[in-house]
């Protein structure tokens, strides 16, 4: 929480003291949507693998990791 809080919270308070900081939001809903779909999926398939973590949910997961920032890379190119 400090990422995003604390930057602001300078900004804000020191350095321009009577503007708000603006916020870019776009695709703000897509990346959170993914976000949201690869920890549901993430959950999916610890539990198939029977709460085990190995060497196949660690490829799985590094596979979902990959379509993820392939994702994100092709959106934002879009934009």
């Amino acid at each position: 929480m400090l990422c995003l809080g604390l930057p602001w919270f300078i900004r804000t308070a020191f350095v321009e003291t009577n503007t708000p900081v603006e916020v870019n939001s776009t695709g703000l809903i897509f990346v959170s949507s993914t976000l949201l779909l690869s920890i549901v999926f993430l959950f999916v398939a610890v539990h198939v693998n029977r709460w085990r973590l190995d060497w196949k949910l660690g490829i799985v997961c590094l596979f979902c990791y990959i379509a993820f920032a392939t994702l994100l890379i092709r959106f934002y190119e879009q934009r």
